[in-house]
């Protein structure tokens, strides 16, 4: 701490003490005085220069053989600062980290709802088209890309879940429901998404699915 010994002795403890430390070793110490047992215990200590040190002491209590009562201490204390400091660096990145998948979570559940309401007449007004609940388009290829704008709305709705399925798995809210499905739907619809993008490196996309 920067004194000389001769400096310190027989001055008390609160004159170096950090303030929120008084009431820790100061209430820990004397459990100790009834037995030999040694207790650990970490506290701030101010320096010469003003600063305070985290330190770790280790005290234990020599009792009198014929009294049982504490002759004197032995204690031994080493400076623990760097530690202190590297686990408050670990401290603040935590909080930032919990800080942030926070607001990642907090900003998908809000995209997901101003999202959906859009996507949700996308899929339902090109579902009518798509079933001509008022008639006849008329054209074919209209039909066609009815058809088209409801599976892609359909399938940018799925994403969407699955967004807010990763949330609630990282939250430890996601239940499984475990059901039998036809392998080749999800194939049929990953080729379509991608046959565009194929197409334009002069790829072709196919899938062959046993039928058992």
């Amino acid at each position: 701490l920067g004194y000389a010994p001769e400096e310190i002795v027989n001055r008390p403890v609160s004159d170096f003490a950090h303030p929120d430390d008084l009431r820790g070793p100061s209430s820990s110490i004397p459990d100790t005085h009834a037995t030999d047992t040694a207790i650990t215990f970490e506290h701030r200590r101010r320096h010469r220069d003003g600063h305070f040190v985290w330190l770790e002491s280790r005290v234990r209590y020599v009792l009198n053989s014929e009294t049982g009562e504490p002759e004197h201490a032995i204690s031994v204390t080493r400076d623990i600062s760097r530690r202190k400091a590297f686990e408050d660096e670990l401290l603040a990145a935590r909080e930032k980290a919990e800080s942030a998948n926070y607001t990642k979570s907090r900003f998908l559940a809000n995209m997901s709802h101003e999202l959906r309401t859009p996507l949700n007449a996308i899929i339902g007004f090109s579902d009518i088209m798509v079933r001509e609940m008022f008639g006849p388009i008329g054209n074919q290829r209209y039909s066609e890309y009815a058809k088209l704008v409801h599976e892609s709305g359909s399938l940018l709705l799925d994403l969407i879940n699955d967004l807010l399925d990763m949330s609630k798995i990282e939250a430890g809210k996601y239940e499984l429901h475990l059901e039998d499905f036809q392998v080749s739907e999800p194939i049929d619809a990953a080729l379509q998404m991608l046959s565009s993008r194929a197409a334009e490196k002069s790829l072709v996309l196919s899938s062959v699915v046993e039928p058992e």
